[in-house]
């Protein structure tokens, strides 16, 4: 049987009275585990240089290249249950502004301070080559991933959670996707790597932050009342976790940059991934 398939008995013995609605709940995930050493197979990596065309211009911010984080070969997804709307083929990169202070208790989310680039076709490419003239950024060590299904949950103050009051009470929710994160391989003493499925918050429901930050307020101007129902409407739309990056994790270096415990959030909205446009990509971060 498959995971989903013992997933679904698990939930029929644990929740049976309220089956349908958890099932319906259930969103697949791809976790992402980093390999001890670097392995070829997989072009799937966090840090070093991305792997790019000829054409390839590195982002910048403020004049200064970004950090780059990531890139995820999405041919390597294939075999496993995601979003419809994910491309089967290309290469996504993962970038940061390099000039920010992470201890300042501000978060790098507007329009230009984070980038994701699509690169559809992802052959013939190689590793990205600095000029002379250029001032290279902060490089993380390079460490490739390989992936695995996992299944999620809406976060327990989202609208999900307070439409099904019954499913979310006595942190019945929280047990099963306890063991369905041992059942998967997904760590659960942290919140873990993670591509599509509902994101894991450490503080705020991110759905919740990727609105406000959409609608133009943050935490030291609103919501007032009258504005949550706004938000909320808007937090209804089917914001999609492109990625996530728990800097927690002992095998990244991300602790030089940012202070260990971040987790570091891409959202997109559905239509735009429908359309390959990674122009309108959201970011959050949540420090403990």
């Amino acid at each position: 049987m498959s995971l989903k398939d013992n997933i679904e008995i698990l939930i029929k013995s644990k929740i049976k009275d309220h089956y349908k609605e958890v099932k319906s709940l259930m969103t697949p995930a791809i976790g992402v585990k980093i390999i001890d050493a670097l392995n070829k197979v997989y072009i799937s990596k966090f840090g070093g240089v991305p792997d790019v065309s000829e054409t390839f211009e590195w982002p910048t911010f403020n004049g200064k290249l970004m950090l780059f984080l990531c890139q995820i070969k999405l041919s390597e997804l294939e075999g496993f249950e995601k979003h419809e709307y994910m491309p089967n083929k290309g290469m996504l990169y993962f970038f940061l502004r390099s000039d920010f202070i992470f201890d300042q208790g501000a978060i790098p989310n507007l329009k230009g301070e984070f980038k994701v680039l699509f690169l559809e076709n992802d052959t013939s490419l190689n590793s990205y080559s600095f000029e002379q003239n250029q001032k290279e950024p902060f490089r993380f060590d390079e460490l490739n991933f390989r992936f695995y299904q996992h299944y999620t949950f809406p976060e327990w103050d989202s609208i999900e959670a307070e439409e099904n009051p019954e499913i979310y009470k006595d942190d019945i929710i929280e047990q099963l996707y306890s063991e369905i994160c041992e059942m998967s391989g997904h760590p659960s003493d942290i919140i873990g790597h993670q591509i599509l499925g509902k994101p894991n918050s450490l503080q705020a429901c991110v759905s919740f932050l990727y609105s406000m930050s959409e609608l133009g307020y943050n935490f030291s101007n609103g919501p007032l009342d009258k504005e949550k129902t706004e938000i909320a409407s808007l937090q209804s739309k089917k914001y999609i976790n492109l990625l996530q990056i728990d800097c927690e994790d002992k095998k990244l270096n991300f602790s030089e940059i940012f202070l260990g415990d971040d987790v570091l959030y891409f959202g997109i909205k559905e239509e735009d991934l429908k359309n390959k446009d990674f122009s309108s990509v959201m970011f959050e971060m949540q420090i403990t």
